[in-house]
């Protein structure tokens, strides 16, 4: 069992890490293809998919490309805490059994909210997916139709556990959103159904929005610990991270079902399209790095090096963006300030991982400056 919230979302921030340097590199550089008839023509037009809406929330917002935050001066100062981290983990320490406690205690009760958050957000052994499924799969059959049920359900199907009706149901719940069809694209690639990946793949390209709910999934376990009177926001927050953190997407079966179909002109348009659904949609940094990936192993195939040298670069900008001085102090900053801890995660979903963390190291220049 992982008993540490914040090193949990610590490993996530290294296993994004680890894709840009390591996978990132499986991704895109492949064995020399034979000559590919060229796809790019095509693909459906991303123009129309362009403008987002997030859900719940109905607003046009426009999702900016990636870009590296560019070096700040050394009078923008942000307070440094990364020396502090450990007491952010040793507090932690103290608060999980308490933590732990509450939501376990979930699990008798008769409220609707309750139980998803017990579903949602208490502690699991691990094989973590399979239980919370479970959890999530019972908390359905009580209450069907609650969107953010059934996308963190869908996310962790299983063939053995999960049918076509399920997957159909699940995605009814919030058709609009292209989060629901992009696990239902993981789904159908675990279990080599190509028919259904393109099928989805071109749904998804057709949604009005791409929520992936991350933020307001911690949300709810943090607002959920409220209930307990005994820890702080901030530590609610870290604790709703550390259960995101589990929550890993298994990519590795479309990255595979994409590569394998090299030779297949329909597969080879439905891969491209949904990278770049994924690239220039998508409001977490994962996603988008699997949307460059995707993107990559068609043009490579087709010869088309300029447009992978973009794409490269792309990528490059993700890089840059991640190992960004003023970023890091801003993350480790949101830990002791709750102002700050609340702002970034409102903005995870509003506006993405990207822009919600340039946001952050604005609002934490501002907050250094008191």
């Amino acid at each position: 069992m992982f008993r540490n919230k914040t090193l949990l979302f610590l490993i996530v921030v290294i296993f994004i890490g680890t894709l840009l340097f390591g996978y990132g590199d499986k991704l895109s550089v492949l064995p020399e293809a034979s000559p590919v008839e060229k796809v790019a023509g095509m693909a459906k037009p991303f123009s129309e998919n362009d403008r987002q809406f997030i859900g719940p929330i109905r607003d046009p917002v426009q999702q900016s490309q990636v870009q590296p935050i560019i070096d700040i001066p050394n009078d923008n100062y942000i307070v440094e805490c990364e020396a502090k981290a450990e007491s952010i983990v040793q507090r932690e320490n103290r608060n999980f059994e308490v933590q732990q406690q509450y939501f376990d205690s979930l699990s008798n009760s008769t409220s609707q909210d309750k139980l998803l958050e017990h579903a949602l957000c208490t502690e699991l052994e691990l094989p973590e997916e399979e239980f919370r499924l479970d959890l999530l799969l019972e908390y359905n059959q009580k209450f069907p139709h609650d969107s953010l049920a059934l996308i963190n359900a869908l996310r962790l199907c299983s063939s053995t556990k999960c049918t076509k009706s399920f997957v159909d149901t699940a995605i009814a719940s919030d058709k609009g959103n292209g989060a629901m069809w992009l696990h239902a694209i993981y789904f159908f690639a675990s279990i080599d159904n190509d028919e259904e990946v393109v099928n989805s793949i071109s749904e998804l390209t057709k949604t009005s929005f791409f929520n992936e709910r991350k933020g307001e999934g911690i949300k709810l376990c943090a607002q959920a610990l409220e209930g307990s009177n005994v820890t702080d926001f901030n530590s609610n927050v870290v604790y709703g991270m550390g259960i995101d953190a589990l929550k890993l997407d298994e990519f590795s079966h479309i990255i595979d079902w994409c590569k394998n179909g090299l030779d297949d002109i329909t597969k080879m348009s439905a891969c491209l399209d949904l990278g770049r659904n994924l690239e220039k949609r998508s409001t977490s940094i994962i996603s988008q790095i699997i949307g460059i990936g995707l993107q990559q192993i068609i043009v490579k195939a087709q010869g088309d090096n300029d447009q992978y040298q973009l794409l490269k670069k792309a990528k490059e900008n993700i890089t840059e963006f991640l190992a960004n001085e003023q970023r890091d102090k801003a993350f480790y900053l949101k830990f002791y300030d709750e102002e700050l801890m609340s702002h970034w995660l409102n903005n995870l979903d509003l506006v993405g991982e990207f822009e919600a963390v340039k946001m952050l190291v604005e609002d934490a220049i501002l907050l250094s400056k008191e």
